[in-house]
């Protein structure tokens, strides 16, 4: 009885990687997270999913860069086009966004009449805190 209370313990605390994270990480990176350290994974894969938006381009004249696509390895600018059909499955890893300790980041993307709003790094550690508080 007390094997199958551990094994049902152990499967609920496992946390896999959201696929959107495999663009950067090799699988075998989140090994050392899996048991000993789950909630990592877990804000990363809140980031991936949560630290960004996407909002019609506003009315007003907003401060903001150009989105560029990037090598998710090494980090390099892609000469790529961006389309509306990219931001289906929008992948925080495969453009030029990081978000800024404290204020916003905002940026044009392409011909589409959208822009991609990155919250602050503060923002994001404070919405996945709430997040887990319930």
């Amino acid at each position: 009885m007390l094997f199958v209370i551990l094994f049902i313990g152990s499967a609920i605390a496992q946390v896999n990687p959201d696929s959107k994270l495999f663009v950067k990480y090799e699988p075998s990176y989140f090994n050392k997270y899996q048991h000993k350290n789950p909630e990592i994974i877990e804000y990363m894969n809140f980031y991936v999913n949560h630290s960004w938006k996407i909002i019609n381009m506003p009315d007003k004249e907003v401060q903001s860069e150009e989105l560029k696509k990037v090598d998710p390895k090494t980090g390099s600018l892609l000469d790529e086009q961006i389309v509306v059909s990219d931001l289906d499955n929008f992948n925080i890893y495969l453009y030029n966004c990081k978000p800024d300790q404290e204020k916003r980041k905002y940026y044009t993307i392409g011909d589409t009449k959208k822009m991609l709003i990155i919250y602050s790094h503060n923002e994001i550690t404070d919405k996945f805190n709430k997040r887990n508080e319930n």
